[in-house]
């Protein structure tokens, strides 16, 4: 009987520390804060009223909220089908962090009547459609931004089309920055 005991209490400490799930509650605090106030800031810039920050989160409006409210702005009433628009000078995203980070964008979920929406550099003239066309934003450091709207097929109607927007740390320092331009 003693025998059966020791091989139990032996094959109980030979064990290999694995586990395949584990559940535990822990306390998470975060400050969630405008975007013009966030580590990476986004404030608007757009004279014509595209891109505002007045309920929140950064959100862009073509025309511009000029023309939707009848206060003047451009003469045309949006984008056409089948065409692409870049519109430059709508925000300034600026790295508030203590790191540097590379910031571009993607918008997974386009309907079918749009092939693109992405984040424009408007002071590299660059799209900022993957982590290897980003802008590498050191601390303190921005740039002027924009969107790029490539239509399809879009019917005459009002869109809301989301943006996502990434900052990323550095895997490896740019040679081309704001600060340092090409």
């Amino acid at each position: 009987m003693a025998a059966v005991a020791g091989a139990a209490g032996v094959s109980g400490i030979v064990g290999t520390g694995a586990f395949t799930s584990f559940s535990g509650k822990r306390q998470v605090s975060i400050e969630v804060t405008d975007d013009d106030d966030a580590y990476l800031t986004i404030d608007a810039e757009s004279e014509l009223l595209r891109a505002t920050t007045a309920s929140g989160p950064t959100e862009f409006y073509i025309p511009g909220l000029k023309k939707r409210a009848d206060l003047g702005g451009p003469k045309g009433e949006g984008i056409a089908p089948n065409s692409t628009y870049t519109f430059h000078g709508l925000a300034t995203i600026e790295n508030r962090g203590e790191d540097p980070v590379e910031v571009y964008s993607d918008a997974p979920t386009l309907p079918s009547e749009f092939e693109r929406l992405l984040l424009v550099d408007s002071d590299r003239q660059a799209l900022l459609d993957t982590e290897d066309n980003a802008t590498e934003l050191t601390p303190g450091e921005s740039f002027s931004a924009g969107l790029l709207i490539e239509a399809g097929d879009a019917k005459v109607i009002n869109y809301d089309l989301s943006l996502e927007i990434y900052a990323d740390p550095v895997s490896e320092p740019s040679p081309v920055s704001p600060g340092n331009p090409p």
